[in-house]
């Protein structure tokens, strides 16, 4: 999954990018500050939610036992676009064969 964080990361070293995706287990812990920037992250999705309300929303959940959250989100995204969808939280798509 390429993730915000993970493209930005990729964008500031290609070698970043390479080393979160094949061997995350050598990643530091992260900071107080690393960890107070994802609450920022939440927050602004949080609000988001609430500024354009009635949205499709595509959040996946990772935590399913059976490992469809992505499948699960790659076809809520893609039934809410031609469907219309004024607004999509947290939407995904693949492209070249990379879950964005």
């Amino acid at each position: 999954m390429l993730s915000k964080s993970k493209y930005i990361g990729g964008l500031q070293c290609d070698k970043r990018l390479w080393m979160e995706k094949h061997q995350p287990d050598l990643r530091d812990e992260y900071t107080e500050a690393q960890k107070a920037l994802f609450a920022q992250g939440t927050c602004v999705g949080e609000l988001a939610q609430k500024l354009f309300p009635d949205g499709v929303d595509c959040t996946p959940d990772f935590e399913r036992p059976d490992g469809k959250g992505i499948t699960i989100v790659l076809n809520t995204t893609k039934d809410a676009v031609p469907n219309g969808a004024d607004v999509i939280y947290e939407a995904a798509f693949v492209a070249n064969d990379v879950y964005i």
